[in-house]
């Protein structure tokens, strides 16, 4: 225990901030005020710590040097940004990565912290709200050797993303938080870890949970960042203000990349050089002809092939590299273009010939049809899991993946399926 106290403190004092945040925190008080017309993300079924819930804002907000135009919540601490790796806020946090919340319907099969989403306002100027209702803390509900189990703590917060400025706000409703073990039973008995991840830096957060000071700083090596006193009371507003310059394209990035079915604007990530589109329901993604815009002088090949906007047509089943080359002819870029077709809204995918179901699953996956071959690749084309077989494949299991959309290959036919877990 000794030694565990002291690789925290060593982690905490090594700390140094290294510069301007690309974020300002600021905090005030607002009446906290539930969702009027909130739309269910895990419905009755409970969630735990490492749940993953994908949430569509339906409009593309600014965050750092990229677009977004969905969440990942993390029911268990705060949310990411899908496909980028990259932006994670981690508020119920702590030390060595752990999440601090669980639903408080724990072990009966049946949700008491219901998780919601609701979008408002007109285009240009839309809000996406994000709801925690009554969440528990995890080691004020499971019992072990650590802590002291009441199952009386919880905690009520919304997070809002704004389509117009790329504003983010966690704003904290009415909550309990008496026993001292739910910030973690054997490290922090004074509140959270909070922390803004985005790529190799993270702001850090810290001090009084109602005016908190922040710093940005390294997150290379082991980091586990500071922690806050306490919770924030009811009706404090944590406001991350963008504080960079609009991003300025390189050579060899797509300025604009868009099929003629996309049901809204590509995501274009110009960190990690992926673009996500999503195409209407029923598109066939066998032969679909991309338009882009390059800077001047720069050309765009698959695998050797030369490609024209709004000419060549290609198959997007599976992730595509494209590589940009700019116009000196030598500087090269590589594109993960990542094309996916519209969710129904519905548990399974049914074409008639083969029913694939749950989507979106916690792992296991069932298939019906004749199956003799099934191939399986994550977002970037790396196959995960490849099976053929004389009599037909009946279940899939995806439980050493992580939660993501992957592409599923079955028979020639191509389906988008997605693994959360509950």
């Amino acid at each position: 225990m000794n030694k565990l106290f002291f690789l925290i403190s060593l982690a905490i004092l090594s700390i140094q901030s290294i510069g301007q945040s690309p974020y300002i925190l600021t905090t005030t008080q607002e009446p906290y005020t539930t969702l009027e017309n909130p739309i269910s993300i895990n419905g009755t079924t409970e969630w735990n710590q490492e749940s993953s819930f994908p949430v569509s804002a339906g409009f593309d907000f600014p965050i750092y040097q990229s677009t977004a135009n969905s969440v990942n919540i993390l029911s268990g601490s705060g949310f990411n940004i899908p496909y980028s790796g990259y932006y994670h806020m981690l508020f119920f946090h702590w030390p060595f990565g752990g999440s601090l919340l669980l639903d408080r319907g724990h072990g009966t099969g049946t949700s008491l912290s219901p998780l919601d989403y609701e979008i408002i306002g007109e285009a240009g100027n839309r809000i996406l709200k994000l709801q925690w209702t009554n969440a528990g803390f995890y080691w004020d509900i499971v019992d072990n050797e650590y802590s002291t189990v009441t199952n009386s703590d919880y905690i009520n917060f919304q997070a809002w993303f704004y389509e117009s400025d790329g504003k983010i706000e966690l704003r904290f409703g009415p909550s309990s938080v008496l026993n001292p073990d739910s910030y973690c039973a054997f490290a922090s008995k004074t509140g959270p870890y909070p922390k803004f991840m985005i790529g190799d830096h993270l702001i850090d957060i810290f001090g009084d949970a109602n005016n908190p000071s922040y710093q940005w700083i390294s997150n290379e090596g082991i980091v586990y960042g500071n922690m806050i006193v306490g919770i924030p009371d009811n009706e404090t507003v944590y406001i991350f203000t963008p504080d960079f310059s609009p991003f300025t394209l390189n050579e060899t990035d797509f300025q604009t990349f868009s099929f003629p079915q996309e049901t809204g604007p590509a995501t274009i990530n110009l960190t990690n050089h992926i673009i996500n589109i999503e195409v209407e329901s029923g598109t066939s993604l066998n032969a679909l002809t991309s338009t882009f815009t390059l800077s001047e002088g720069a050309t765009a090949d698959i695998s050797g092939i030369t490609q024209v906007s709004g000419a060549t047509v290609n198959d997007f089943n599976y992730p595509i590299v494209y590589t940009v080359t700019a116009e000196d002819g030598v500087t090269e870029q590589h594109w993960v273009i990542i094309a996916t077709v519209e969710s129904t809204g519905i548990d399974e995918q049914n074409d008639g010939l083969f029913t694939i179901y749950p989507n979106p699953s916690s792992g296991i996956i069932q298939l019906n049809g004749n199956a003799k071959a099934v191939t399986i690749s994550n977002i970037f084309g790396k196959v995960v899991y490849n099976k053929k077989s004389d009599s037909s494949i009946t279940t899939i299991d995806l439980q050493n993946q992580p939660d993501g959309i992957y592409f599923l290959k079955v028979d020639g036919k191509s389906y988008k399926i997605t693994l959360a877990r509950e």
